[in-house]
Protein backbone atom coordinates (compact mmCIF):
# COMPACT_ATOMS: atom_id res chain seq x y z
CA UNK A 1 0.00 0.00 0.00
CA UNK A 2 0.89 3.28 -0.93
CA UNK A 3 2.13 5.50 2.05
CA UNK A 4 0.35 8.33 2.86
CA UNK A 5 3.80 10.94 2.30
CA UNK A 6 5.64 9.30 0.04
CA UNK A 7 8.89 11.12 0.30
CA UNK A 8 8.76 11.68 3.80
CA UNK A 9 12.46 12.86 4.97
CA UNK A 10 11.49 13.17 8.55
CA UNK A 11 8.90 11.65 10.82
CA UNK A 12 8.25 12.82 14.56
CA UNK A 13 4.65 12.01 15.65
CA UNK A 14 2.33 12.87 17.86
CA UNK A 15 1.85 9.81 21.08
CA UNK A 16 -1.88 8.99 19.42
CA UNK A 17 -0.06 8.12 15.97
CA UNK A 18 3.24 6.40 17.19
CA UNK A 19 0.41 4.10 19.08
CA UNK A 20 -1.92 3.57 16.72
CA UNK A 21 -2.81 1.24 14.08
CA UNK A 22 -1.93 3.98 11.40
CA UNK A 23 1.44 3.98 12.49
CA UNK A 24 2.22 1.90 9.02
CA UNK A 25 0.31 4.45 6.64
CA UNK A 26 2.92 7.24 7.56
CA UNK A 27 5.93 5.54 7.01
CA UNK A 28 7.89 5.22 3.96
CA UNK A 29 11.57 3.85 3.09
CA UNK A 30 12.59 7.94 2.17
CA UNK A 31 12.68 8.71 6.12
CA UNK A 32 15.74 9.42 7.20
CA UNK A 33 15.14 10.78 10.48
CA UNK A 34 12.76 9.83 13.06
CA UNK A 35 11.44 9.96 16.89
CA UNK A 36 9.53 8.51 19.17
CA UNK A 37 7.50 10.79 21.11
CA UNK A 38 8.60 11.73 24.95
CA UNK A 39 5.89 13.02 27.62
CA UNK A 40 3.07 11.20 27.52
CA UNK A 41 0.55 11.61 30.01
CA UNK A 42 0.84 9.26 33.31
CA UNK A 43 -2.49 7.84 32.53
CA UNK A 44 -1.60 7.09 28.93
CA UNK A 45 1.06 4.77 30.33
CA UNK A 46 -1.17 2.67 33.09
CA UNK A 47 -4.24 2.83 31.32
CA UNK A 48 -3.61 -0.21 28.96
CA UNK A 49 -3.97 -3.15 31.52
CA UNK A 50 -1.20 -4.32 34.25
CA UNK A 51 1.82 -3.66 31.40
CA UNK A 52 0.17 -0.23 30.42
CA UNK A 53 1.56 1.76 27.31
CA UNK A 54 4.36 -0.13 25.17
CA UNK A 55 6.49 1.33 22.21
CA UNK A 56 8.16 -2.15 21.62
CA UNK A 57 5.46 -2.68 18.58
CA UNK A 58 5.61 0.64 17.23
CA UNK A 59 9.84 0.42 17.05
CA UNK A 60 9.38 -2.79 14.87
CA UNK A 61 6.73 -1.56 12.86
CA UNK A 62 9.09 1.61 11.98
CA UNK A 63 12.19 -1.17 11.68
CA UNK A 64 10.29 -2.74 8.93
CA UNK A 65 9.09 -0.04 7.20
CA UNK A 66 11.86 2.72 7.19
CA UNK A 67 15.01 0.66 7.79
CA UNK A 68 17.13 3.21 6.20
CA UNK A 69 16.87 5.71 9.39
CA UNK A 70 20.43 7.19 9.70
CA UNK A 71 19.45 9.62 12.95
CA UNK A 72 16.76 7.53 15.78
CA UNK A 73 15.82 9.21 18.86
CA UNK A 74 13.79 7.77 21.41
CA UNK A 75 12.40 9.63 24.46
CA UNK A 76 9.39 7.92 26.60
CA UNK A 77 8.30 6.48 30.30
CA UNK A 78 6.95 3.71 28.11
CA UNK A 79 8.93 0.36 27.76
CA UNK A 80 10.30 -1.29 24.23
CA UNK A 81 9.40 -4.57 24.47
CA UNK A 82 11.63 -6.40 21.90
CA UNK A 83 14.44 -3.72 21.92
CA UNK A 84 17.37 -5.24 20.73
CA UNK A 85 15.61 -6.95 17.97
CA UNK A 86 14.24 -3.98 16.63
CA UNK A 87 16.94 -2.08 16.70
CA UNK A 88 19.37 -3.98 15.00
CA UNK A 89 16.89 -3.97 11.66
CA UNK A 90 18.61 0.11 11.52
CA UNK A 91 21.63 -1.09 9.19
CA UNK A 92 22.33 2.17 8.64
CA UNK A 93 21.62 4.07 11.41
CA UNK A 94 24.53 6.44 12.19
CA UNK A 95 22.96 9.11 15.13
CA UNK A 96 21.26 7.42 17.88
CA UNK A 97 19.65 9.03 21.41
CA UNK A 98 17.59 7.35 24.13
CA UNK A 99 16.57 9.02 27.08
CA UNK A 100 15.25 7.58 30.25
CA UNK A 101 13.45 4.50 29.22
CA UNK A 102 11.46 3.38 31.88
CA UNK A 103 12.94 -0.68 31.63
CA UNK A 104 15.75 -2.02 29.95
CA UNK A 105 16.04 -5.32 29.04
CA UNK A 106 19.25 -7.69 29.07
CA UNK A 107 20.03 -7.19 25.75
CA UNK A 108 19.85 -3.45 25.34
CA UNK A 109 23.54 -2.66 25.17
CA UNK A 110 23.90 -5.66 23.03
CA UNK A 111 21.46 -4.44 20.77
CA UNK A 112 22.89 -1.09 20.33
CA UNK A 113 26.43 -2.77 20.06
CA UNK A 114 25.40 -4.38 16.75
CA UNK A 115 24.91 -1.35 15.01
CA UNK A 116 28.28 -1.31 12.56
CA UNK A 117 27.79 2.23 11.27
CA UNK A 118 26.76 4.01 14.77
CA UNK A 119 29.14 7.38 14.95
CA UNK A 120 27.12 9.25 17.47
CA UNK A 121 25.44 7.87 21.16
CA UNK A 122 23.82 9.89 22.96
CA UNK A 123 22.57 7.80 26.26
CA UNK A 124 20.29 9.44 29.58
CA UNK A 125 20.47 6.95 32.23
CA UNK A 126 18.07 6.95 35.38
CA UNK A 127 19.56 6.58 38.36
CA UNK A 128 18.42 3.04 39.03
CA UNK A 129 19.44 0.93 36.40
CA UNK A 130 21.78 -1.16 36.04
CA UNK A 131 22.81 -2.56 32.48
CA UNK A 132 23.93 -5.80 31.52
CA UNK A 133 26.91 -6.05 29.55
CA UNK A 134 27.30 -10.10 29.80
CA UNK A 135 28.35 -11.57 26.29
CA UNK A 136 29.03 -8.40 24.43
CA UNK A 137 32.83 -8.84 22.88
CA UNK A 138 32.28 -5.99 19.98
CA UNK A 139 31.00 -3.59 19.09
CA UNK A 140 30.55 0.51 19.38
CA UNK A 141 34.22 0.28 17.08
CA UNK A 142 32.46 3.17 15.20
CA UNK A 143 31.21 5.21 17.72
CA UNK A 144 32.91 8.79 17.23
CA UNK A 145 30.95 10.61 19.84
CA UNK A 146 29.32 9.45 22.92
CA UNK A 147 27.39 11.66 25.27
CA UNK A 148 25.90 9.64 28.02
CA UNK A 149 24.41 10.91 31.56
CA UNK A 150 24.46 8.34 34.82
CA UNK A 151 25.62 6.36 37.06
CA UNK A 152 29.21 6.40 37.33
CA UNK A 153 29.00 2.75 37.72
CA UNK A 154 26.81 2.33 34.83
CA UNK A 155 28.78 4.85 32.23
CA UNK A 156 32.05 3.16 32.95
CA UNK A 157 30.75 -0.40 31.83
CA UNK A 158 29.78 1.06 29.05
CA UNK A 159 32.96 3.13 28.50
CA UNK A 160 34.86 -0.25 28.61
CA UNK A 161 32.98 -1.19 25.66
CA UNK A 162 34.00 1.55 23.34
CA UNK A 163 36.73 1.67 21.26
CA UNK A 164 40.01 3.14 22.47
CA UNK A 165 41.04 4.73 19.15
CA UNK A 166 38.00 5.71 17.49
CA UNK A 167 36.12 7.51 20.28
CA UNK A 168 37.23 11.45 19.43
CA UNK A 169 33.85 13.09 21.60
CA UNK A 170 33.39 12.73 25.40
CA UNK A 171 30.50 13.99 27.83
CA UNK A 172 29.78 12.36 30.40
CA UNK A 173 27.15 14.05 32.85
CA UNK A 174 27.55 11.39 36.47
CA UNK A 175 24.43 11.28 38.83
CA UNK A 176 26.62 11.51 41.85
CA UNK A 177 25.60 10.69 45.71
CA UNK A 178 25.14 13.85 47.63
CA UNK A 179 27.43 12.49 50.29
CA UNK A 180 30.89 12.57 48.50
CA UNK A 181 31.78 9.26 50.47
CA UNK A 182 29.55 7.18 48.67
CA UNK A 183 31.15 8.14 45.48
CA UNK A 184 34.89 6.81 46.41
CA UNK A 185 33.96 3.62 45.06
CA UNK A 186 32.53 4.24 41.67
CA UNK A 187 34.23 7.12 40.47
CA UNK A 188 37.98 6.28 40.62
CA UNK A 189 36.85 3.53 38.49
CA UNK A 190 35.28 5.88 35.85
CA UNK A 191 38.24 8.34 35.58
CA UNK A 192 40.96 5.54 35.60
CA UNK A 193 39.66 4.03 32.11
CA UNK A 194 40.05 7.77 30.39
CA UNK A 195 43.42 7.57 29.49
CA UNK A 196 42.70 4.39 27.31
CA UNK A 197 41.41 6.78 25.11
CA UNK A 198 44.69 8.54 23.42
CA UNK A 199 42.90 9.98 20.71
CA UNK A 200 40.52 11.90 22.50
CA UNK A 201 40.04 15.94 21.35
CA UNK A 202 37.03 16.68 23.24
CA UNK A 203 36.09 15.83 26.73
CA UNK A 204 33.34 17.53 28.78
CA UNK A 205 32.83 16.50 32.94
CA UNK A 206 30.10 17.43 35.07
CA UNK A 207 27.56 16.33 37.64
CA UNK A 208 23.84 16.87 38.42
CA UNK A 209 24.19 16.99 42.00
CA UNK A 210 25.44 18.98 44.60
CA UNK A 211 28.31 17.71 46.33
CA UNK A 212 29.52 18.49 50.14
CA UNK A 213 33.42 18.65 50.60
CA UNK A 214 35.72 19.48 52.66
CA UNK A 215 39.74 20.21 52.46
CA UNK A 216 40.64 16.32 53.03
CA UNK A 217 39.02 15.67 50.18
CA UNK A 218 41.85 17.64 47.54
CA UNK A 219 44.42 14.78 47.05
CA UNK A 220 41.29 12.82 46.17
CA UNK A 221 39.89 14.96 43.91
CA UNK A 222 43.56 15.40 41.80
CA UNK A 223 43.31 11.29 41.78
CA UNK A 224 40.40 11.67 39.95
CA UNK A 225 41.54 14.33 37.60
CA UNK A 226 45.09 13.28 36.98
CA UNK A 227 44.06 10.30 34.29
CA UNK A 228 42.93 13.70 31.91
CA UNK A 229 46.15 15.08 32.08
CA UNK A 230 47.04 11.90 30.22
CA UNK A 231 45.30 13.04 27.25
CA UNK A 232 47.73 14.33 24.95
CA UNK A 233 45.42 15.12 21.60
CA UNK A 234 42.50 16.96 23.90
CA UNK A 235 41.70 20.33 21.94
CA UNK A 236 38.70 20.96 24.27
CA UNK A 237 38.23 20.00 27.92
CA UNK A 238 35.54 21.30 30.14
CA UNK A 239 35.47 20.34 33.56
CA UNK A 240 32.95 20.74 36.37
CA UNK A 241 33.39 18.59 38.65
CA UNK A 242 35.21 20.02 42.34
CA UNK A 243 39.12 20.61 42.15
CA UNK A 244 41.43 22.10 44.88
CA UNK A 245 44.34 23.63 42.46
CA UNK A 246 47.94 25.06 42.95
CA UNK A 247 50.25 26.59 40.70
CA UNK A 248 52.23 23.31 40.38
CA UNK A 249 48.84 21.82 39.42
CA UNK A 250 48.44 24.31 37.06
CA UNK A 251 51.70 24.09 35.21
CA UNK A 252 51.22 20.25 35.35
CA UNK A 253 47.86 21.07 33.20
CA UNK A 254 49.50 23.94 30.64
CA UNK A 255 52.14 21.25 29.62
CA UNK A 256 50.22 17.75 29.51
CA UNK A 257 47.86 19.68 26.63
CA UNK A 258 49.88 21.43 23.98
CA UNK A 259 46.90 20.93 21.56
CA UNK A 260 44.38 22.55 23.66
CA UNK A 261 41.92 25.52 22.62
CA UNK A 262 39.07 26.18 25.12
CA UNK A 263 39.65 24.68 28.78
CA UNK A 264 36.84 25.18 31.22
CA UNK A 265 37.14 24.55 34.79
CA UNK A 266 33.71 25.85 35.58
CA UNK A 267 33.06 23.74 39.39
CA UNK A 268 31.94 25.91 42.36
CA UNK A 269 34.15 24.75 45.13
CA UNK A 270 37.87 25.49 44.72
CA UNK A 271 38.78 24.89 48.23
CA UNK A 272 41.55 27.25 49.80
CA UNK A 273 44.16 26.31 47.11
CA UNK A 274 43.38 29.34 44.95
CA UNK A 275 46.49 29.31 42.23
CA UNK A 276 47.74 33.05 41.61
CA UNK A 277 47.27 35.10 38.85
CA UNK A 278 51.01 34.47 37.33
CA UNK A 279 49.80 31.13 36.87
CA UNK A 280 48.26 31.87 33.47
CA UNK A 281 52.04 32.26 32.61
CA UNK A 282 52.36 28.27 32.54
CA UNK A 283 49.17 28.53 29.42
CA UNK A 284 50.81 31.47 27.67
CA UNK A 285 54.37 29.17 27.55
CA UNK A 286 52.40 25.61 26.80
CA UNK A 287 49.30 25.40 25.58
CA UNK A 288 50.40 28.19 22.14
CA UNK A 289 46.51 27.24 20.78
CA UNK A 290 44.46 28.19 23.57
CA UNK A 291 41.77 30.32 22.89
CA UNK A 292 39.54 30.40 25.60
CA UNK A 293 39.76 30.07 29.39
CA UNK A 294 37.92 29.60 31.88
CA UNK A 295 40.11 29.10 34.95
CA UNK A 296 39.90 30.41 38.93
CA UNK A 297 42.79 32.86 39.67
CA UNK A 298 43.55 34.80 42.99
CA UNK A 299 42.90 38.62 41.81
CA UNK A 300 43.66 40.03 44.75
CA UNK A 301 47.35 41.00 46.04
CA UNK A 302 49.19 41.46 49.51
CA UNK A 303 50.05 44.82 49.03
CA UNK A 304 53.45 45.50 50.94
CA UNK A 305 54.00 49.37 52.10
CA UNK A 306 51.30 50.53 50.32
CA UNK A 307 52.69 49.21 46.68
CA UNK A 308 51.03 47.03 44.02
CA UNK A 309 53.15 43.71 43.51
CA UNK A 310 54.93 44.34 39.89
CA UNK A 311 53.62 42.46 36.94
CA UNK A 312 55.20 39.84 35.35
CA UNK A 313 57.60 40.61 32.05
CA UNK A 314 55.81 40.11 28.98
CA UNK A 315 55.23 37.95 26.67
CA UNK A 316 57.42 37.65 23.91
CA UNK A 317 55.19 36.52 21.46
CA UNK A 318 51.53 37.15 20.33
CA UNK A 319 49.39 34.50 22.40
CA UNK A 320 46.01 33.28 20.76
CA UNK A 321 43.95 33.57 23.90
CA UNK A 322 41.42 35.98 23.48
CA UNK A 323 38.53 35.52 26.12
CA UNK A 324 39.45 34.77 29.53
CA UNK A 325 36.91 34.29 32.49
CA UNK A 326 37.59 33.96 36.69
CA UNK A 327 35.93 31.23 37.78
CA UNK A 328 36.02 32.34 41.45
CA UNK A 329 33.22 34.57 43.26
CA UNK A 330 36.04 37.14 44.66
CA UNK A 331 35.88 41.29 44.31
CA UNK A 332 38.86 42.55 42.27
CA UNK A 333 39.83 45.30 44.53
CA UNK A 334 42.35 46.47 41.69
CA UNK A 335 40.84 46.34 38.73
CA UNK A 336 44.31 47.73 36.89
CA UNK A 337 46.38 45.77 38.70
CA UNK A 338 44.79 42.62 37.11
CA UNK A 339 44.47 44.15 33.71
CA UNK A 340 48.37 45.05 33.51
CA UNK A 341 48.78 41.08 34.36
CA UNK A 342 46.49 39.70 32.44
CA UNK A 343 47.63 42.14 29.49
CA UNK A 344 51.52 41.37 30.00
CA UNK A 345 50.56 37.36 29.48
CA UNK A 346 48.48 37.47 27.52
CA UNK A 347 49.01 40.84 24.90
CA UNK A 348 46.32 39.95 22.30
CA UNK A 349 43.70 38.96 25.00
CA UNK A 350 40.46 41.14 23.97
CA UNK A 351 37.92 40.06 26.56
CA UNK A 352 38.09 39.11 30.83
CA UNK A 353 35.47 38.95 33.20
CA UNK A 354 34.64 36.97 36.05
CA UNK A 355 31.33 36.06 38.54
CA UNK A 356 32.91 38.85 41.17
CA UNK A 357 32.64 42.83 41.09
CA UNK A 358 35.20 44.74 39.66
CA UNK A 359 35.48 42.86 36.40
CA UNK A 360 33.92 45.85 34.29
CA UNK A 361 36.69 47.92 35.17
CA UNK A 362 39.38 45.34 34.60
CA UNK A 363 37.95 45.05 30.89
CA UNK A 364 37.59 49.13 30.62
CA UNK A 365 41.53 49.39 31.54
CA UNK A 366 42.01 45.85 29.19
CA UNK A 367 40.83 48.38 26.38
CA UNK A 368 42.56 50.95 27.20
CA UNK A 369 46.22 48.73 27.17
CA UNK A 370 44.75 47.83 23.60
CA UNK A 371 44.13 51.92 22.64
CA UNK A 372 47.07 52.96 23.61
CA UNK A 373 49.04 50.50 22.29
CA UNK A 374 47.47 50.69 18.75
CA UNK A 375 47.89 54.27 18.78
CA UNK A 376 52.08 53.80 19.39
CA UNK A 377 51.74 51.65 16.50
CA UNK A 378 50.31 53.90 13.99
CA UNK A 379 52.73 56.13 15.65
CA UNK A 380 55.79 54.32 14.75
CA UNK A 381 54.46 53.35 11.47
Amino acid sequence: MQPIFPALKEFHPAAAISTSNSLMFFLSRTISTASLPAFLPRAQITGHGDEGLDFGPSLSILAWKSPGIQTLYLESDAPYSGFAASISCFHDLRNFRIVQLSRYEPDFLSGIASLQKLSYLNLTLPENVTLDVSGITSGFSSVKTLRIAGPPGEIHKILKLMSTTTLDELRLTCNLHSVWEENRTGMPDLTRCLDRFSSLTVLEMSSISEIDLNLFDAQFLWLLFSPILRLPQLQKLGYELPLFLTDQRAAEMAAAWPRIETLSLTSETWGEGIPPIDSLRHFAEHCPRLKSLEFPVRVNFVVVDLKPPPPPPPTLSMHALRNFRCILYDEVKSPAVVALHLYQIFPGLKWADGPGAGWSEVQSTLNAFHFLNKQNRQISE
